[in-house]
């Protein structure tokens, strides 16, 4: 059980740009030539620490955006997902070791690399059975 929800918190993290609509054109525009590039394994740590973070605050909007969708109220839906860009935004920026542009360079990466993406997801199942 917590193994399932460690993944399922993890694959949220990394889906985080791409499911709110996170700046996702930029990140989502990135073509690393058929290779993966290199992170060190601070970035990596510090990317994983920072998804966690990002995985807790999509677990708060989500549920909003969502009903308000349902609802058929996508303005409500709009400024919902607004605020929680923003607050997507700061958890990032305030996450240790890592820029925001480095976590969507690895996010990017984590998607198109699934050695990567087994990888930091082991990272963050670690860090989440401390």
């Amino acid at each position: 059980m917590i193994a399932r929800h460690a993944r399922n918190l993890a694959s949220t993290a990394f889906a985080a740009f791409f499911s709110l609509g996170l700046m996702a054109a930029p990140a989502a525009a990135q073509d690393f030539g058929g290779e993966t590039p290199s992170f060190t394994d601070d970035q990596l740590q510090s990317y994983a620490e920072a998804a966690i973070q990002v995985s807790e605050v999509i677990q708060v909007w989500q549920p909003q955006i969502m009903e308000a969708r349902e609802a058929g109220d996508e303005e409500r839906a709009a400024e919902l997902t607004d605020a929680a860009n923003e607050e997507l935004l700061a958890t990032i920026q305030d996450a240790d070791g890592i820029t925001v542009e480095e976590y969507q360079e690895i996010s990017v990466a984590a998607r198109q690399d699934e050695e990567l993406y087994n990888e930091l997801n082991e990272l963050v199942q670690d860090m989440q059975q401390e």
